[in-house]
């Protein structure tokens, strides 16, 4: 109670998978308000990330207005694709002046293998991080914007799943 925490939402493209009912996206933006409502002595403030961390809304403790933030997201205002964790790291230690910083993560884990640099960072600027997973091991494809299944260079479907591997850099944070 009484602490501040940066939530950075996952904005990528693969967030409008359907493993997670409606999307993936849609669903954490509902997990977030929920978490925001039910925790009112804190203070919250909302990145937005895919390849660039961005400033959805700075530290507050209204819940309402945070709540109309994340309505205000709209996935196909998104330009960029792919993810970098590094990126949500770096801004949120700079929107918090605490010495124990916090840090929940909603998405699906990104595509990179190995969260070494990413736990060294945090753990240097004292950054706890938590990791809402929004995504199924067993996955979904995905339709571009057209509504066509969406295809590899290979002629494969693209079946986006959970990255079990960032469960590293929230183990080596707690």
């Amino acid at each position: 109670e009484g602490s501040e925490v940066v939530i950075a939402l996952d904005l990528s493209y693969s967030m409008q998978a359907t493993d997670i009912e409606p999307t993936r996206f849609e669903a954490a933006k509902e997990l977030i308000k929920e978490l925001i409502q039910k925790r009112v002595h804190e203070r919250f403030a909302l990145l937005g990330f895919t390849t660039n961390a961005i400033i959805l809304s700075p530290l507050s403790s209204d819940a309402q207005l945070l709540g109309h933030q994340l309505d205000l997201i709209r996935p196909e205002l998104v330009m960029t694709k792919g993810t970098n964790m590094a990126s949500v790291l770096e801004l949120s230690t700079k929107l918090s002046q605490v010495k124990a910083k916090s840090l929940i993560i909603v998405g699906d884990g990104g595509e990179r293998k190995d969260f070494t640099q990413d736990i060294a960072y945090a753990k240097e600027n004292g950054l706890r991080v938590s990791v809402l997973m929004m995504a199924t091991a067993s996955g979904a494809r995905l339709k571009d914007k057209n509504g066509v299944w969406i295809k590899d260079a290979s002629d494969h479907l693209v079946i986006t799943s959970s990255n079990p591997r960032v469960k590293a850099l929230s183990d080596a944070t707690a």
